[in-house]
């Protein structure tokens, strides 16, 4: 059984945007990349801006860099640190683009996080992580990596992969992740946990740690502590993937939170833990 449904597009009045992609960790430099839309219809370019843009950025409300910078495909770093607690205000001027305008500010604490055990079973293993929450209002996005060789021959390769889980944990129900999808990625709330510690729950299936000449000897767990802006931008991302059908059905009219622009200007903190697998 399927359905059809037709969409206008009308080409002739489409027009193009700055996408601004900079997700940038408390303590690191400001790094963004900036580059440009495309329609429904068209195609995307390789080559990224090499050319000079005007970018005014604000801390906490004073000017800390007012200048042109050089784009090295559609990339510049700024010398300066992204300070814990402080709110940033980016703009930037591209040629006849409209001018972009984004704010974010910067997490202060990083995820107070550590992995309590590993349970091994036939077909998977189970990864058990306890947080340890502060008071106030946090938002995070979780990740699972694998570390391991990849052979080819008698030759091997230490590599990294993103790994994929599943969890039936009631933090995790309320924004789209449950225990009918895989995810190598996913967004909860302190709603349920304020100002406690919990023990939560991953479910790794074994076929993700051996595979195509591959075998993993670590996990690697990573949990970001995200503004709210990234928190939206990515729940906005998982439900329009695995909810409504694919990254086209946008079902929302948050698409970042670039005035005049797409993409997203944000910051996080992150913990990063580790367990061997025997």
């Amino acid at each position: 059984m399927a359905c059809e449904k037709e969409l206008p597009l009308d080409e002739a009045t489409y027009t193009k945007k700055l996408v601004v992609n900079a997700f940038n960790e408390a303590d690191s430099l400001l790094k963004v990349n900036v580059s440009e839309s495309t329609s429904i219809l068209g195609t995307p370019t390789s080559d990224g801006f090499n050319a000079k843009a005007k970018v005014l950025v604000l801390k906490d409300g004073a000017v800390l860099f007012n200048d042109s910078v050089q784009l090295v495909n559609g990339n510049f770093t700024l010398p300066n640190k992204c300070n814990r607690q402080s709110v940033y205000e980016l703009q930037i001027a591209y040629k006849d683009f409209p001018t972009i305008r984004a704010k974010d500010s910067v997490p202060y604490i990083n995820p107070r996080v550590t992995i309590d055990t590993l349970i091994n079973s036939s077909d998977s293993k189970k990864l058990i992580f306890k947080l340890k929450e502060p008071i106030g209002s946090h938002r995070y996005y979780l990740q699972l990596f694998s570390k391991g060789k990849e052979w080819n021959g008698v030759d091997s390769i230490e590599i990294t992969k993103r790994l994929n889980y599943k969890s039936d944990d009631k933090i995790f129900i309320s924004n789209v992740l449950t225990i009918s999808s895989d995810n190598s990625f996913s967004l909860f709330d302190d709603g349920l946990i304020n100002g406690t510690t919990k023990n939560i729950s991953l479910n790794i299936s074994n076929s993700e740690l051996n595979i195509d000449g591959y075998k993993a000897s670590e996990i690697v767990l990573s949990l970001s502590e995200v503004s709210r802006n990234m928190y939206d931008y990515y729940l906005n991302l998982l439900e329009n993937t695995h909810v409504y059908g694919g990254p086209l059905a946008s079902t929302s009219l948050i698409n970042g939170n670039i005035d005049q622009g797409l993409g997203a200007f944000c910051f996080y903190s992150k913990t990063v833990q580790s367990v061997r697998i025997n």
